[in-house]
């Protein structure tokens, strides 16, 4: 399965749609999106995360979707890699010429 997260610390914000538009264009099949600011609890990412298999991809938008605080994305890239699944950062794919 293809997944997307979409994070934006305030609601209505063109950012989110943005996020979206982003995601689709990489194939995800299912997004989800969360306000949240970065230093707060995501529980949508968290319940998404938890719900990864093995071969499953979550594309986000770039890397501080998944949180500020290098704890909780070490968890999170953690648990990714335990459920093996894998991580795309669109971002990184466009700096690197891939897109």
């Amino acid at each position: 399965m293809i997944y997307g997260y979409a994070r934006d610390a305030f609601l209505g914000s063109s950012k989110l749609e943005h996020q979206v538009l982003q995601l689709q264009r990489c194939g995800a099949t299912e997004i989800v999106c969360e306000f949240a600011n970065g230093l707060e609890e995501k529980p949508q990412l968290e319940a998404l995360v938890s719900r990864l298999q093995e071969g499953d991809t979550l594309f986000i938008t770039d890397f501080e979707r998944l949180g500020r605080a290098q704890e909780q994305v070490n968890r999170l890239l953690g648990e990714i890699e335990t459920r093996k699944a894998n991580i795309v950062i669109i971002e990184q794919l466009n700096a690197d010429g891939l897109s």
